[in-house]
């Protein structure tokens, strides 16, 4: 056969293609033209088809190759086949090979064709030509290993940071394995290789080894115009435009590439490949000069935030970030290492290290890779330095998840700070799912927390509200807790993701930008919208995976259990503790805790601790003391703390001894709940009835908040906070709230909001005395303010999140009640959500705010009207026609738990705050039914009618002075109407007539 070598060289003097040809019709061989000379190391040949393929020791057709078969033979050694053992595969030749796309031989089918090709187109085997000659050795495509590329450059960017696969713009294109999880197409690099030369692999050392049949054909015509290179070269039309053509595998749009050529640039020239001999071949180009080094790019870790004096990101994904706004923060000493310091003004915006925003699409487009749709985790050690406001933020995706995404915080819980994260699930405010940590995060203190998401994980379970895919992590313990509606209840059946804010693109496209964009930047420390964090940062990280239990061993195993909550509550002996985790009185994992591993810090009665009930590796306890605690220097005054070497965990860690105080029991009280605002001037708490409720009173200027027997709203700072009963005064289809009041300084028609009690922390509802003539069709004469009760309702049939029911402030209607400031007050707002009337899906009020004038005393003289007036704008008539703020037959209050406020706003307690007196307030979760059946009762007629009227409904006396007892009541009732009318109305009760008590 016609080979270099060989023992039969003369058989293949004669052309014997034609032979060839009589079964194989191809006549054009892509090049390799049959008779064609060609001269290697000083002699001269012709090709033949016998050059390539030795009929006598081949098998099969290219397309039979297998691991064992072969359709080739060497030119430098024709009596064996090339390619039928797995050292002649590619896989034996070193590197790594990759089927290309839409081809089918994998590395150990496939012959080592550069082997095979190089016997005639190697080094010192053909003269330099048009077809060159090529070292495999050095050649970029060859054999040497590959490195990291020098493709940084200012990533992240939208060319190739930016871009992830399956996405185009700000929408998932592909199916949803292709888009979720989000993952950059350049593992951080703006040069980087096409699949399946896959850029991971790339930079972590891998030399992606190539066959020469990947690009060139030989028994077929190339592309047209483009001689030996294959019609598709990695599924792609081939060019010999090597912009084109090396696009295929590399994707070098970047800005560094804008307008440049492949073979022209100075970064791939030499000087072979400009000789008008040789011409653009790639087997020539030098390379550019890469980092010279490898690393690992994980494509679980979405970021990873080490603030090691700057805001480069060492997670591999390289999305750095800049401060928000410009505002810098600063840098210190850090869990490890350094950490960034925020006072609540500033925060870091990640995918973007200049002035270019993160959302901004035609530059950099990194927001989406912070977007979360199934399995996430979030985690960093945090150092708070205050605990002032309701919430301070640690992960926020922009909007603060109400349409979409999610958010990590700290915030206040029963009183303290707890890690705690959000979900949207359905694309609504309404689908806000979450959970919260048993154990709070205490200030001054490294603590790490972390919050996973599992797709795969249980329903919420109302009854357990641990239960469910959203686990939250202190110090590496699962410590979930929850509620069991509302926005901190667990995910339920079928909400199995986290809704990403950019679907809203195709389902809601109304609250995206220009009605089709939305995006959402991720902020580490909140934006300037929300409450920002306040304190040190270290060691942030985001993963698109679900982190398991085993994860968070080591931070557990390295940190000290301690004394995380102490609960009691005035009038009893008990304290409730709560340890960060399960402990035990030995090391070892041995024995209860004992009265004597805590010691109790007492002031002014000098308790002891006298009996603990405990079950060894509990995470709670109770503590039993020498006496119960009073209303004097106990609540928010004594502490407990661990005795050194007596409390253990099972890592056997001991506790530390800090001192904890004891704050006020989260319990709800049962019925209705009384707030009397009775307490003595100088008052630090004040307590409901119960004394479960238990509000801090903040007063810094006269008059002092409580003091008289009422609460004084100084109108800026004076106001009582409760913060250690999220679930209380919750109410969803039924509540009642009453007050007596005494507003002042009305005058004018300028805004007026002053708030009675705010409970309006995330859903809920708040009332307030309210004026704002440039709302709706609201216009209250000057000095006249409506009563406004303000709810969440959980459908918002589009409109508003928030709603009010007012009472009316037009003179010209039917139940106008002028309130007005320096006269006293009843008011009653009864909400209920099966009120009659109405017709289904269409505005309605389900609520009734009923106001008795007292008089400028309170004394009941001077009235502007007697008795109960129900004063609701039942026709809505002060709102705008496009029902946006209008509420609904049926609505239903949305419950959410959180702190509440008397006297000011919830959230901002310098905002609304209170200006005049606050009596009393009363709440319950039930409709008032008495003052519900007066609503339908008809108005009493005047004169002698009076008296049967009266008869006829006792309640409606009865709700004129609700105050009074029954004999009161009676013997007013005789005195105004005599004896006569008296007996009547007696001889009316005596038929079997309700005496309303």
């Amino acid at each position: 056969m016609h080979g270099e070598t060989g023992s039969y060289t003369g058989m293949t003097k004669a052309d014997k293609s034609s032979l060839c040809s009589l079964c194989h019709s191809k006549t054009s061989q892509g090049g390799h033209t049959p008779g064609q000379s060609f001269a290697v190391a000083g002699k001269n040949y012709s090709i033949q088809c016998a050059s390539c393929h030795n009929v006598h020791v081949i098998s099969g057709k290219f397309s039979e190759t297998t691991t064992t078969a072969t359709p080739i033979s060497r030119f430098a050694d024709n009596t064996e086949p090339w390619g039928d053992e797995p050292s002649e595969k590619m896989s034996g030749l070193g590197g790594t090979y990759r089927t290309p796309n839409e081809d089918t031989m994998t590395a150990a089918q496939l012959g080592d064709y550069p082997t095979f090709c190089l016997d005639c187109h190697g080094p010192g085997k053909m003269p330099i030509s048009s077809h060159g000659e090529i070292n495999w050795g050095v050649d970029q495509h060859g054999t040497p290993s590959a490195n990291q590329p020098n493709g940084y450059g200012t990533c992240p960017n939208w060319f190739a940071c930016g871009q992830a696969f399956g996405w185009d713009g700000d929408d998932c294109t592909g199916s949803e394995s292709d888009c979720w999880p989000v993952l950059p197409r350049g593992a951080g690099d703006q040069l980087f290789s096409r699949a399946p030369y896959t850029h991971t692999e790339r930079v972590s050392g891998a030399n992606f080894v190539l066959s020469c049949s990947d690009c060139h054909t030989t028994h077929e015509g190339g592309g047209p115009g483009n001689g030996k290179l294959r019609p598709k070269v990695n599924g792609g039309p081939s060019s010999q435009t090597w912009n084109t053509e090396c696009n295929a595998c590399h994707y070098y749009y970047s800005d560094w590439h804008a307008g440049m050529a492949c073979g022209n640039a100075s970064c791939h020239v030499s000087s072979r490949m400009s000789s008008q001999d040789v011409g653009n071949t790639p087997h020539s180009m030098s390379h550019g000069s890469g980092s010279g080094g490898t690393r690992t790019f994980n494509p679980d870790r979405v970021l990873a935030m080490d603030f090691e004096g700057n805001l480069k990101d060492s997670g591999g994904w390289e999305l750095d970030g800049q401060w928000f706004g410009g505002v810098a923060g600063s840098f210190s000493a850090g869990k490890s290492g350094q950490a960034i310091v925020l006072s609540g003004d500033q925060s870091v915006q990640l995918g973007t290290e200049n002035s270019n925003w993160s959302t901004d699409e035609g530059y950099h487009g990194t927001w989406k890779y912070t977007e979360m749709k199934y399995n996430t985790t979030f985690e960093a050690w945090v150092y708070p330095t205050s605990d002032t406001a309701d919430d301070y933020t640690v992960f926020s995706k922009h909007v603060g998840y109400t349409d979409g995404g999610y958010g990590f915080a700290l915030r206040k819980i029963d009183g303290t700070l707890r890690a705690a994260v959000n979900i949207n699930v359905d694309g609504s405010g309404g689908g806000v799912r979450g959970a919260y940590s048993a154990t709070p995060v205490p200030l001054n203190m490294w603590t790490h927390v972390a919050a996973t998401f599992d797709k795969n994980g249980p329903d919420g379970d109302p009854g357990n509200p641990a239960a469910g895919r959203l686990r939250v992590y202190v110090n590496g313990e699962d410590v979930t807790d929850g509620s069991a509606t509302g926005a901190y209840s667990q995910p339920g059946a079928g909400e199995t993701n986290i809704y990403p804010y950019s679907q809203n693109s195709q389902d809601n496209p109304s609250i995206c930008y220009n009605g089709s964009w939305c995006a959402s930047e991720f902020s580490i420390g909140g934006f300037d919208w929300q409450n920002g964090f306040v304190g040190g940062m270290d060691s942030a990280k985001v993963w698109n995976v679900t982190k398991n239990a085993a994860y968070f061993d080591s931070t557990d195993a390295a940190t000290q259990p301690r004394i995380s909550l102490v609960y009691g509550t005035i009038g009893s002996d008990r304290l409730s503790v709560r340890m960060s985790e399960g402990v035990w009185t030995n090391s070892g994992q041995s024995g209860a805790l004992v009265p004597g591993d805590f010691v109790f810090v007492d002031l002014d009665n000098s308790r002891t601790i006298s009996a603990v009930d405990h079950v060894a590796g509990e995470a709670t306890a109770t503590l039993t003391l020498s006496s119960a605690l009073d209303d004097t220097n106990d609540i928010g005054t004594d502490k407990l703390r661990a005795v050194a070497n007596s409390v253990y965990d099972d890592h056997n860690n001991a506790a530390p001894t800090d001192t904890v105080t004891v704050i006020a029991s989260p319990t709800c009280p049962e019925g209705q709940v009384v707030f009397d605002l009775n307490e003595a001037t100088g008052t630090a708490y004040v307590l409901d009835g119960s004394g479960l409720l238990s509000g801090k009173v903040n007063t810094t200027t006269t008059p002092q908040a409580i003091g008289g027997g009422t609460f004084n709203g100084n109108g800026v700072d004076n106001y009582i906070d409760f913060e250690s009963n999220s679930k209380c005064l919750q109410a969803d289809t039924s509540m009642t709230v009453e007050t007596r009041i005494y507003p002042t300084d009305t005058s004018g028609t300028a805004n007026y909001i002053r708030r009675i009690l705010a409970r309006d922390g995330g859903g809920n509802w708040q009332i307030s005395v309210w004026r704002n003539n440039t709302w709706g069709k609201f216009g209250a004469p000057s000095d006249r303010v409506a009563i406004a009760l303000w709810v969440s309702p959980t459908d918002t049939h589009g409109g508003n999140a928030w709603k009010p029911v007012l009472t009316e402030t037009s003179s010209s209607a039917a139940n106008y009640t002028s309130i007005t400031g320096y006269r006293w007050y009843r008011i009653k707002a009864v909400w209920n959500s099966d009120k009659s009337g109405g017709t289904p899906d269409q505005p309605f009020v389900p609520c009734d705010i009923y106001v008795d004038d007292q008089g400028p005393n309170g004394d009941n003289v001077g009235q502007l009207w007697s008795g109960w007036r129900n004063a609701t704008d039942a026709d809505q008539s002060q709102f705008a026609d496009d029902n946006l703020t209008k509420l609904y037959t049926g609505d239903v209050i949305k419950k959410s738990e959180g702190s509440f406020t008397i006297g000011a706003n919830v959230g901002n307690h310098a905002n609304n705050v209170f200006l005049g007196k606050i009596d009393y307030i009363k709440w319950q979760g039930e409709v008032d039914e008495y003052l519900d059946a007066l609503a339908m009762m008809p108005t009493p007629p005047s004169g002698i009618g009076y008296l049967a009227f009266l008869a006829d409904h006792p309640d409606w006396m009865a709700r004129e002075n609700p105050d009074e007892d029954t004999s009161a009541r009676a013997g007013a009732l005789a005195l105004a109407v005599g004896s006569i009318g008296f007996g009547l109305l007696i001889i009316r009760r005596a038929r079997g007539l309700r005496v309303t008590p």
